[in-house]
């Protein structure tokens, strides 16, 4: 004779309107209650907070111009390169500094369109904050090369300024070793 025991199967618990009801089955217990569909949090993709929907697109339905967009992007990048740290996300920036950037912008927003009434309900530059620093947390992850970094880090005609400092550093670090020895 073995010593394992059999075991009878049980029956899959009933979903249907009594377990919707919450009602008890025949041996008197509570029947399994299905799971109802939840709202999507703040944040989720496409929704508000999430930096995934196109601020242009909506700044153009709008009637802006392209270079109205492009300068208050390229007006919130600056603000952001001066306060926040290129390489963190946005989940991790300071919340203030956050909000003085984007106090920055919504002014010259304002400045740009006092009349415009449905501007207030779709622009928010914290967005595009958001956008920008995860596109930069994004690009410098994948960075291995200093060179690059720098690439991304500054534009065009700051980047050899930097690149030529970083060179003068380097000869200085291998004279002061070579003087050293």
């Amino acid at each position: 004779m073995s010593t394992t025991r059999r075991f009878r199967k049980r029956k899959p618990t009933r979903t249907g309107m009594k377990a919707k009801m919450g009602m008890k089955n025949k041996k008197g217990r509570r029947m399994a209650v299905p799971a109802q569909s939840t709202s999507q949090p703040k944040g989720e993709p496409g929704g508000p907070w999430s930096g995934r929907f196109k601020l242009t697109k909506i700044l153009a339905d709008l009637g802006w111009s392209k270079e109205s967009i492009d300068e208050l992007t390229n007006l919130t990048r600056q603000g952001m390169s001066v306060t926040l740290d290129a390489k963190q996300s946005y989940r991790q920036q300071d919340k203030d500094l956050i909000k003085h950037v984007a106090e920055v912008g919504n002014n010259i927003e304002a400045l740009k369109n006092e009349c415009d009434s449905l501007l207030a309900k779709f622009v928010d530059t914290q967005n595009d904050i958001k956008v920008q620093t995860e596109k930069h947390a994004e690009l410098l992850k994948a960075v291995t090369d200093l060179e690059e970094m720098f690439q991304i880090l500054f534009n065009e005609e700051t980047y050899w300024v930097y690149m030529s400092l970083l060179g003068i550093l380097a000869c200085l670090s291998i004279l002061l070793a070579l003087r050293l020895r």
